[in-house]
């Protein structure tokens, strides 16, 4: 079974290598690599196109202007033909064993389409809130797209799945009620088989740690309002 990781990168040039080396790692080996630069100003796309010269299971794209993160995962798709679709951003790793546990879950739960965990924070663990980026929650109280292992048929069949529209500066709400609306099977991953590399982010302030408790009780109600079935970011 063959899963494509698609890593979107911008200014990456001090972390990339250290996901690239995360993903040749794996105890699991039946992968293929998608680096997107996006038009970044650093060493970023040289250090990937340099991983696949070394390794033929990594491919290089080098945009030639900055589009954003959405638009750079939607480049990757373009490269992929696995079976499985997984994500890694520039500056987060995977733990050796990530895809290997994701193989063994999966043959549990066939019928799933999409997979989602939650990761080991590093640094700071704030992030924008999937309703209203300017608010903040914790990580583990989101759905985390490192974790994400998205099957192909689904891609295929939905033809928009990361939507620029959006606009939206976290992959957030869209994407899962998009999921949802049509109908996609989701499944929680046990464990934290990643990283998420938060070391440079903006402390918060006790202000906000109290917002954002009040931002995961509005978060529950929303979730199980609009989407009966087993969203992952309940119960996990």
């Amino acid at each position: 079974m063959l899963i494509d990781i698609v890593t979107a990168s911008y200014k990456s040039g001090n972390t990339l290598q250290r996901a690239i080396d995360s993903v040749q790692a794996q105890t699991y080996q039946n992968w293929h690599m998608v680096i997107v630069d996006d038009a970044s100003p650093d060493n970023s796309a040289d250090i990937a196109r340099e991983a696949a010269a070394q390794d033929a299971r990594i491919t290089a794209v080098t945009k030639g202007q900055n589009e954003g993160l959405i638009a750079s995962r939607n480049t990757g798709l373009d490269h992929c033909d696995g079976d499985w679709i997984a994500f890694l951003d520039g500056d987060d790793w995977y733990k050796e064993n990530h895809l290997a546990d994701f193989i063994q879950f999966q043959a549990q739960h066939p019928d799933t389409e999409l997979f989602v965990g939650k990761p080991e924070i590093i640094g700071d663990p704030y992030v924008p809130y999937y309703y209203d980026t300017e608010k903040l929650v914790h990580a583990h109280e989101q759905a985390f797209e490192g974790s994400m292992f998205l099957k192909r048929s689904v891609v295929d069949r939905l033809g928009v799945v990361f939507d620029p529209a959006d606009n939206v500066k976290v992959l957030g709400h869209k994407f899962y009620d998009r999921m949802v609306q049509a109908g996609v099977k989701i499944t929680a991953l046990p464990g934290r088989t990643c990283y998420y590399n938060r070391e440079n982010a903006q402390s918060i302030t006790a202000t906000s740690v109290a917002q954002m408790q009040v931002n995961m009780a509005d978060m529950s109600r929303r979730i199980v309002t609009h989407a009966p079935q087993d969203l992952p970011y309940l119960g996990m």
